[in-house]
């Protein structure tokens, strides 16, 4: 191309141009990677960003549907219709709304490399996409040559590298809005429970009727019996909850006691886990650690990244619920991370190393949730006492 004010000529070599054609095709694969990126979070974000409200909105659209439909006339049924599509009309305009915010929020394009034009001297700025361009000065051809390639994957690269850390970060908040329903080990006390409360109901019913009426065609004995019944399933079911409430509130006082000693917050809602993760893990990390059950608990120092603890049961099918006493500590590979190592695995903890950090994971075996939580609390207090937890902070521990 030929400058229009000075009347140089800036040539591209053949050398150059193919690897300026090289350098676009590298580009055009990292930008490919880049917007699948994006899409994964843009889906993972406005996935999350519709709650349980919306369920109750579409179930509750259903049965007022019905009801408009009980006059069964042709208006009757068309009205019951919209009512019934509503809620879909309502979904894809709030999708879209809430897909162009998302969009337009992340819609940050690469960092430009300057570069200063051979024929004229001006400054101007070429693009991953853009290798050669016109200067905007006098017209000459701008190629970037090797250093400033380099730099131009390197910008593609980094916007690559943030659009999949948004990724995983989003991904993370959906497994925790996901994996927040607790399980539960009371389905034994319901069904009992409600049978017996029928027949508690009805003891109490008939224990009234005979104090203002009278016996009547009933016993003594039979009314014994009545309520001797009711007062076997009221403690059959009553006692077994008393006790699991007291076990579950020993569990979160021995957190508490750790939390305290440790200078740590304490939460038992899963995405304050995700939430610690996106802040302080560097790598990836499996949905599968991102689980929540009854007495979930998530730990971690209010200062620093040292080291987080979360408990998450996990359901077997052969033998009730076991939770696992996890304990991550992020960081990339050093001397911190291998005395970390050291120090878990003599507490008896299975250390893998896994891309930001390590994680140990500890089973705690029991006949159900809160016997295996019972047991978590045994372990949490020997590493309290034992110091484990002091010896993975970096300054040994010491607070200020």
């Amino acid at each position: 191309m030929r400058c229009s004010s000075c009347g140089t000529v800036n040539r591209v070599d053949g050398g150059l141009l193919e690897e300026l054609h090289g350098h676009t095709r590298r580009v055009g694969e990292v930008e490919r990677q880049a917007e699948h990126a994006k899409e994964a979070a843009t889906f993972a974000e406005l996935t999350a960003s519709f709650g349980g409200g919306w369920a109750a909105l579409f179930v509750g659209s259903w049965l007022l549907a019905g009801l408009v439909m009980l006059p069964n006339t042709a208006w009757a049924t068309v009205l019951a219709l919209l009512v019934f599509a509503g809620p879909f009309f309502a979904v894809v305009v709030v999708g879209r709304r809430r897909l162009a915010r998302i969009r337009a929020r992340s819609d940050e394009g690469p960092r430009p490399v300057p570069v200063s034009c051979p024929g004229c001297g001006g400054q101007s700025e070429l693009l991953p996409g853009q290798p050669v361009r016109a200067c905007r000065y006098c017209g000459g051809a701008l190629a970037a040559d090797g250093p400033a390639l380099e730099a131009l994957i390197a910008s593609a690269q980094a916007k690559l590298a943030g659009e999949q850390r948004l990724a995983t970060e989003q991904r993370w908040r959906l497994a925790a809005k996901q994996g927040a329903a607790p399980r539960t080990d009371l389905v034994p006390f319901f069904v009992i429970g409600g049978i017996g409360g029928l027949w508690v109901v009805g003891a109490i019913v008939a224990t009234i009727r005979v104090a203002f009426v009278g016996l009547g065609e009933s016993s003594v004995g039979e009314l014994a019996l009545i309520d001797g019944v009711a007062v076997v399933l009221s403690l059959a079911v009553g006692t077994p909850l008393l006790r699991r409430r007291r076990r579950l509130q020993r569990w979160r006082a021995e957190l508490e006691a750790c939390a305290a000693e440790r200078d740590a917050a304490l939460s038992h809602r899963l995405d304050a886990f995700a939430e610690w993760l996106c802040v302080h893990w560097p790598g990836e990390l499996g949905g599968r650690f991102i689980q929540s059950a009854v007495g979930y608990a998530f730990l971690a120092p209010r200062s620093g990244a040292a080291w987080a603890l979360s408990v998450a049961p996990v359901a077997h099918a052969d033998h009730g619920v076991e939770p696992h006493l996890r304990v991550l500590v992020p960081g990339s590979e050093g001397a911190h991370l291998s005395a970390a190592e050291a120090v878990l695995e003599r507490a008896g903890f299975r250390v893998s190393a896994v891309e930001g950090g390590l994680v140990a994971e500890l089973e705690v075996g029991g006949e159900g949730i809160v016997d295996s939580l019972e047991r978590a609390a045994a372990q949490v207090e020997a590493l309290r006492r034992g110091g484990v937890l002091a010896q993975l902070e970096p300054s040994g521990g010491q607070r200020q």
